[in-house]
């Protein structure tokens, strides 16, 4: 009967010891609170795997993040002694879990919110930079504590909720930087994480309704001088289209900002087109209730064989002024 019974005992001392087991194994890395303020030395190799990427928040230049940190020192036995303590310098932790702890290996997950001053001014067209610093906390300075990066750590998650809608995920840089800070001088790792876009599919989706709009003012332009009703419904409509378009498309994407983009520029040039196509229709207006209908054969027509030519051009002069100068 005791050895029916045998198996049933042996689960429940099983059952009792296995707290007991995760507790000693818990028990073998010192808790965070103890990295505080105290100071390490020694070199420590950093790597980063990032995880997850969340949407960019243009207004404020924030992202939130998700990665592993790694740390490994042949200088520090982590079963004995804290890891080493980070600061974020453009950002914070939101919450951190101890994943892996080993003699000399200690591994964390971190999930974060980095601030990042974002370039538009290749706007539809930017590759942007999520930059995180890490710093380690005083008084671990530059002379005690070195931070080199590991590479054989470094990487993207290939999963699919670590892409980010509109831009590429390609690879990161990690790089040792020393930063002087006001508690001195501090060995800083730096990871840059370029997110790339794809030419071909924004210039299908931002420069061709430009292009389209332009082109359609220039066609109404070919129109003769009986249809000039006509040329001025078309040219209107894409004048007012291209308002709507920039106003509620382009700019709603983007925050305030104190300086034109690529795609303000190209705006610039079809606003130009616009305004010598409808002051063709204008000059001729008001010309033909002056001098009457010798207008359309000897000014208006020299005049409009001129302005089919020049709207595209000064169009094209203002872009290229506004790109280069």
């Amino acid at each position: 009967m005791f050895c029916n019974k045998f198996p049933i005992y042996a689960l429940i001392v099983l059952l009792a010891c296995v707290p007991l087991a995760s507790s000693s194994v818990r028990a073998q890395c010192p808790p965070v609170s103890e990295a505080q303020n105290s100071t390490q030395h020694g070199v420590y190799k950093i790597g980063f795997y990032l995880i997850s990427v969340g949407s960019i928040d243009k207004e404020t230049g924030t992202t939130k993040l998700v990665f592993w940190l790694y740390e490994e020192s042949n200088d520090t036995d982590f079963t004995k002694n804290p890891s080493l303590r980070f600061e974020f310098v453009n950002g914070y932790a939101k919450d951190s879990s101890l994943i892996t702890c080993m003699h000399h290996f200690y591994r964390e997950k971190v999930r974060g919110v980095f601030y990042n001053d974002f370039n538009y001014k290749n706007y539809p067209f930017e590759n942007q930079h999520i930059t995180v610093l890490i710093s380690p906390i005083f008084p671990n300075t530059a002379d005690k504590v070195m931070l080199v990066p590991d590479i054989k750590y470094d990487g993207i998650s290939k999963a699919s909720f670590t892409s980010l809608p509109g831009y590429e995920l390609t690879k990161i840089h990690v790089a040792s930087v020393f930063d002087r800070y006001p508690t001195g001088n501090f060995s800083d790792i730096r990871v840059d994480i370029p997110l790339t876009i794809s030419t071909w599919g924004t210039f299908t989706r931002y420069m061709t309704p430009i292009l389209l709009l332009g082109a359609f003012s220039i066609g109404g332009l070919f129109l003769p001088h009986r249809y000039m009703g006509d040329r001025l419904t078309i040219i209107s409509a894409a004048f007012i289209s291209a308002i709507f378009f920039q106003s509620t498309f382009l700019d709603a994407q983007l925050p305030p900002l104190d300086y034109l983009t690529f795609a303000d520029k190209a705006m610039l040039a079809a606003y130009t087109i616009f305004g010598l196509s409808l002051f063709d229709i204008v000059v001729h207006k008001c010309s033909e209730e002056k001098v009457g209908n010798k207008y359309l054969v000897k000014i208006g027509m020299a005049l409009h064989g001129k302005i089919i030519w020049v709207a595209p051009a000064t169009g094209i002069a203002v872009f290229l002024c506004t790109v280069f100068l």
